[in-house]
């Protein structure tokens, strides 16, 4: 049985947490045609976390985001439409988490050897979230500042790690998410598959045109300064840009959930993916699937 290791990375709200509710959901409601299926039917024992939100995003009810120093492996065991078995390892750790790396240079030494291991990294971005900035810039502390601080996690919890930055709000700025960025590629030293995920897609696609609703180009109008980052560093991954609506819709806007109740529609009958080409899917899975 092949065996993938994906890592998910970005900061708070980034839309991470919604997006694996979203896919256990549709494996195990069988919410559409899916290219993969759990292999035994069923959340694994101790998802408890897991099965309480998707009943939540099933309401349409607001879903709760990773707690912060909380750290867990998600395995799933999935069996695809030609019978060939595939294990998924996926480590969930909060956008709080990521902050923190940015801004303390602070990681422990299981998460630095869990991305170093990953086939590919899931980078997560929601740009309904983001903070505008006035100017745009990113810190440029060296990576042997952040290896430095790798070891011992209680130890370098408790000590004033020179040169942190305290954010007080918990919207992440563009500059961060490159920093953030620059620290993965430059820990793992190797050239890597990223895929740049989109979050909140179904807000997005409200104020673009028809033409241009390709993920890629979105992310190169809206976030300048991370696009070219990306294509300026592609010597050090392979990447590739995806859109994603887990929730479907906008859950805290009443208009938006009323014109959905008078239509007759459930929210997770619009949850989709969109593809780099620009192919949209409601099988949120394909996130995953391995692409040359």
């Amino acid at each position: 049985m092949e065996e993938r290791h994906y890592f998910m990375v970005g900061m708070p709200a980034g839309g991470k947490t919604s997006h694996i509710v979203r896919l256990y959901s549709q494996l195990i409601m069988n919410e559409c045609d899916m290219i993969y299926s759990l292999s035994d039917g069923e959340i694994p024992e101790g998802y408890t976390y897991i099965k309480e939100q998707i009943n939540k995003m099933e309401s349409c009810q607001k879903i709760m985001r990773t707690l912060e120093n909380v750290y867990y492996d998600m395995t799933l065991s999935l069996v695809d439409k030609k019978n060939e078995k595939l294990s998924l390892v996926i480590p969930d750790l909060s956008g709080e988490y990521y902050r923190r790396l940015v801004d303390e240079r602070f990681i422990s030494k299981i998460i630095a050897d869990r991305l170093k291991q990953a086939d590919e990294i899931l980078f997560f971005i929601n740009t309904e979230t983001m903070e505008k900035e006035d100017r745009l810039e990113y810190d440029k502390l060296s990576t042997v500042e952040l290896i430095e601080n790798l070891g011992d996690d209680e130890k370098q919890k408790d000590e004033d790690i020179s040169g942190a930055k305290v954010i007080e709000s918990e919207k992440a700025t563009q500059s961060q998410v490159v920093e953030l960025l620059q620290i993965i590629l430059n820990l793992v030293r190797k050239k890597t598959r990223i895929k740049f995920v989109i979050s909140a897609w179904d807000r997005i696609e409200k104020k673009i045109p028809e033409e241009k609703k390709i993920p890629e180009e979105y992310l190169k109008k809206s976030l300048p300064l991370l696009y070219q980052f990306i294509i300026s560093n592609t010597d050090k991954m392979k990447y590739e840009v995806f859109g994603v609506s887990a929730q479907g819709a906008e859950y805290d806007d009443p208009e938006e959930m009323k014109a959905l109740k008078e239509a007759d529609v459930e929210a997770d009958v619009l949850a989709k993916i969109v593809m780099p080409d620009g192919t949209v899917y409601q099988d949120v899975s394909r996130l995953l699937r391995k692409r040359e």
